[in-house]
């Protein structure tokens, strides 16, 4: 992607925001969108907590652990991935894997 496609999809993302405020994806896109742009690791995990405190849910977790593993925060991630199996929709299978 280039500056310009960062720049359009952060103006679309800060829309959506805007219009659904507390909706957990726009959250999760935003944290997946400012570790694209290798943002300060701060921004990236703050867009995740806001999004996993407005939808505590199996994606969610499982995002946000797979970014932990990314930066080498093994024990981190297994703290989501363990918070995720409790989920009932949780896809087990693939969340174990993570954790293997």
């Amino acid at each position: 992607m280039t500056s310009q496609d960062y720049k359009l999809a952060t103006q679309l993302i800060d829309k959506a925001g805007q219009l659904t405020p507390t909706w957990w994806v726009v959250h999760r896109i935003r944290a997946q969108l400012l570790e694209a742009q290798g943002k300060p690791i701060f921004e990236v995990e703050a867009a995740f907590a806001q999004s996993i405190r407005y939808g505590d849910t199996d994606i969610n977790q499982y995002h946000y652990a797979n970014y932990l593993i990314r930066n080498d925060e093994y024990e981190r991630a297994i703290t989501q991935i363990e918070a995720t199996l409790v989920h009932e929709e949780a896809l087990e299978i693939a969340l174990r894997s993570v954790r293997d």
